[in-house]
């Protein structure tokens, strides 16, 4: 009936608000509010008193999300259900694409990785060409509490968007940043890592050492090293060397080879061929095993689920790391947390974080000579230059590290 139409599109708008309040500041933290204009004035008396919604998310971030649900259903009386939420992100994909399919879905929104999404906008099965999920355009437009700008470009296209359309409001962003021991930094009298040997230079000076005052010999650095994550911390220092051109770069856009832009395939006028066995990651391969090291040799990954391996998030949050590289969470997770109890629950991380952009390196690979060269400002474009002394500089070159991209809401 035109009436029930109008309860679904106003479901739609409703769940579009849901997102836009619990969206993130993706710069620097995860599962925060985001940048928010005043509330507008149609939700001051709960015009959606009556209605329930239910998303499909996650376990990962539930909790993190609840309080922002509840302050959302306080503005707008409606009431979200989240039911069953998966396991892993492999799981939530392949739960959104089956219920999608249904000729009638139980979902009215669900919380997903940008991989997925560019699938769903397009359309799936029988589906095919035809979207299976809302158009957002109108909505980001003219909807009054959101600041979509205020969100990183950087997120709004990578998460939100297919064929310059908007499909997803980006609740999540995977940007890699350098965390340290603060407190170790001001005491000891050493600069923030500039390079990813420096970093290495640094770190060992806590090698074996007892960090958070318990009697027992902790971790210069607790990089995992075992799992998918692994994949990661491998990459997260590879990319510096080898994509040192940024997408915008005249000579990327104008394709002239062998200008560096991907950090997985090397695109030459032969076609494509994997940046894998090279002199880049022979170095890299050899940062790798020292940062193992520096981890006492011992297996972790980022969440342990596995008897016998360490989780890198829980030794650094723990304090028992000097130096450790991966998401935003690892940073809000350490800051932020409290229990059930209304306490700290990492006390020992309190007041002492220190966060950075990732190190970079001062050589850039060269596709033709298979060979490490320095980097110049003209190979490398965006380097910032390093004085030796007063008459010469090397320079420095870093390439941000966005590996899994993020979480985003949609409407079905």
């Amino acid at each position: 009936s035109v009436h029930d139409a109008k309860r679904v599109k106003d479901m739609f708008y409703v769940f579009v608000v849901f997102t836009l309040t619990i969206s993130i500041n993706l710069v620097t933290s995860e599962y925060l509010p985001c940048p928010v204009n005043s509330e507008p004035s149609e939700l001051s008396e709960q015009p959606f008193a009556d209605l329930n919604i239910n998303i499909l998310g996650l376990v990962f971030g539930q909790e993190a999300l609840a309080k922002s649900i509840r302050d959302w259903e306080q503005i707008t009386g409606a009431k979200v259900r989240m039911p069953r939420p998966a396991e892993s992100e492999s799981g939530l994909n392949a739960g959104t694409v089956l219920d999608l399919e249904r000729e009638v879905s139980y979902y009215d929104g669900y919380i997903v990785g940008n991989q997925i999404m560019p699938t769903l906008a397009h359309g799936v099965h029988h589906h095919e060409n035809n979207s299976v999920i809302l158009e957002l355009d109108s909505m980001v437009k003219n909807g009054e509490m959101l600041d979509w700008l205020g969100i990183h470009e950087v997120y709004r296209e990578n998460i939100s968007m297919y064929n310059s359309h908007i499909y997803s409001i980006p609740l999540d962003g995977d940007q890699f940043l350098l965390y340290y021991r603060r407190d170790l930094q001001e005491r000891d009298g050493w600069e923030v890592p500039k390079t990813w040997d420096d970093l290495i230079t640094v770190a060992e000076l806590y090698e074996n050492k007892d960090l958070n005052e318990d009697g027992v010999s902790d971790y210069a650095m607790c990089q995992p090293n075992t799992g998918d994550f692994s994949f990661y911390s491998l990459y997260a220092p590879l990319v510096g060397l080898l994509q040192t051109h940024p997408r915008y770069h005249p000579d990327v856009k104008d394709r002239i080879f062998p200008k560096r832009h991907s950090p997985y395939f090397n695109l030459t006028e032969d076609g494509l061929s994997p940046l894998v066995n090279n002199a880049a990651m022979r170095r890299n391969l050899k940062l790798m095993r020292r940062i193992y090291e520096l981890g006492r040799s011992e297996k972790i990954s980022n969440y342990a689920s596995e008897k016998d391996i360490l989780s890198g998030h829980e030794l650094y949050r723990n304090g028992q790391c000097a130096f450790y590289y991966s998401f935003p969470s690892a940073g809000t997770n350490s800051i932020k947390n409290v229990t059930n109890n209304n306490e700290t629950a990492f006390p020992y991380q309190h007041g002492r974080m220190g966060t950075s952009v990732l190190p970079g390196w001062t050589e850039y690979f060269d596709g033709e000579s298979n060979t490490l060269k320095a980097c110049t400002n003209t190979e490398c474009p965006l380097s910032e230059a390093l004085p030796i002394n007063k008459t010469h500089s090397s320079y420095l070159t870093r390439a941000s590290y966005f590996p899994n991209g993020g979480m985003g809401g949609i409407i079905n």
